[in-house]
């Protein structure tokens, strides 16, 4: 049930000036609420973006003034090889469990 005033919070009109509270989402991944990815996550993708710019580092040398290059390449790289997975993934066709 929607209170009165609810009702009238949504009906007011929003002034694009006023700044708006922040959507759940943002608020959850603030609060480390479910929606926000699991920490250990964040740390095994750090770690492998770390892992594939030092193998990129490697192979160029360790030349210095190109180690924000090597990161991104590593994390494109990975993003890349993920979206890769993913897409071999929803090509493999599914199989009903009653089918012979």
């Amino acid at each position: 049930m929607v209170r009165e005033s609810e009702m009238r919070q949504i009906d007011k009109p929003t002034d694009k000036a006023t700044p708006q509270p922040a959507s759940s989402t943002v608020r959850n991944a603030i609060e480390g609420n479910s929606l926000s990815p699991d920490q250990s996550d964040v740390d095994a993708r750090h770690r492998r973006i770390s892992e594939a710019a030092y193998r990129i580092a490697e192979a160029r040398g360790f030349a210095s003034g190109s180690e924000l290059d090597d990161w991104l390449a590593a994390e494109a790289e990975l993003d890349e090889a993920g979206t890769r997975r993913r897409d071999a993934s929803a090509a493999v066709p599914v199989r009903p469990a009653d089918a012979k």
